[in-house]
């Protein structure tokens, strides 16, 4: 470990369960098979000496643990609010406040996505729809302004109405295009509308792309956290937890699974002192998640 903050940082993701509580120290010290006293020193009395450093880092080796110490920004939630109402989308029974990402709780994602020095593109959608914001001209510019490019998924609803702004920000956006307004109508219509909206931006700073749930002649539709209970090794195959990343909401608050849709995985909030050492952790959902990358790893 290379300072005391990653050391700690460390042994809490390795104590840490599925539902968010801690293993013991007894527990602890028998999965980094250390005397428990050592552990105790560690945790109770700050004392980090090199037995318990070493275990560590041999844990973390063993199980393929690539522990990053500073919170990264994957995604950000320009807004929660939504203009259809999907059955298969969890969003219209959201549980928790809607509202619009402020320039300034933007600001605060921007400076964590620069520091910790992510790829150049950031996503910009969550559980809603990004082009509802109010302010999406000013918001988008603020990313580009900052030398980021773009990412947002839309259900297409208002595209062509704000495809104008889109054009006009400094930076190159890649538009998703969700399969929302073509699930009744069948695979050859999105595909119809897809072809249609790429030679219409053709040439431009915009590019549109296919949705990722589809697959070479179909939809495919997942179950996000409700699927069915399996035991999979989540810590070292879940990307937002072996690279401590993870989703800004609106309101800053930092979640841990871009797949929670009533923030029950928030561990922090963007605005708070200690957010960029903030850890993500696992969640109830884990045990469900059926991201498709994920399927190799949970049979």
């Amino acid at each position: 470990m290379s300072s005391v903050a990653e050391a700690l940082s460390t042994m809490t993701r390795i104590r840490q369960r599925p539902d968010g509580t801690l293993l013991s120290l007894e527990e602890t010290a028998s999965r980094l098979n250390v005397a428990v006293e050592v552990v105790r020193a560690a945790v109770e009395r700050g004392r980090w000496g090199w037995q318990i450093q070493l275990a560590l880092l041999e844990y973390s080796r063993r199980h393929r643990i690539e522990i990053k110490e500073d919170f990264g920004v994957h995604n950000i939630e320009l807004t929660n609010y939504c203009n259809l109402k999907c059955d298969y989308c969890p969003q219209p029974r959201m549980s928790r406040p809607k509202g619009h990402m402020s320039a300034e709780t933007l600001a605060k994602c921007i400076e964590r996505y620069q520091q910790r020095g992510s790829e150049r593109r950031l996503l910009v959608h969550n559980f809603g729809e990004p082009l509802l914001h109010p302010d999406l001209e000013a918001r988008l510019n603020q990313i580009a302004g900052a030398g980021i490019n773009i990412l947002m998924s839309t259900n297409g609803v208002l595209l062509e109405k704000k495809l104008p702004i889109l054009l006009s920000i400094p930076c190159h956006i890649d538009v998703m295009l969700s399969v929302h307004l073509w699930v009744a109508q069948g695979f050859p219509a999105y595909i119809e509308a897809l072809g249609t909206w790429q030679r219409r931006v053709n040439g431009t700073n915009v590019t549109v792309v296919n949705a990722s749930n589809v697959t070479i002649n179909n939809f495919f539709f997942h179950s996000w956290t409700s699927g069915r209970p399996v035991d999979w090794d989540y810590r070292r195959h879940c990307y937002f937890l072996r690279e401590n990343i993870g989703t800004v909401l609106w309101n800053g608050d930092m979640a841990s699974c871009c797949l929670d849709c009533n923030g029950e995985s928030v561990f922090a909030n963007i605005h708070d002192p200690g957010a960029a050492s903030a850890s993500t952790r696992p969640w109830h959902g884990c045990r469900t998640c059926d991201i498709p990358s994920h399927a190799q790893y949970r049979e």
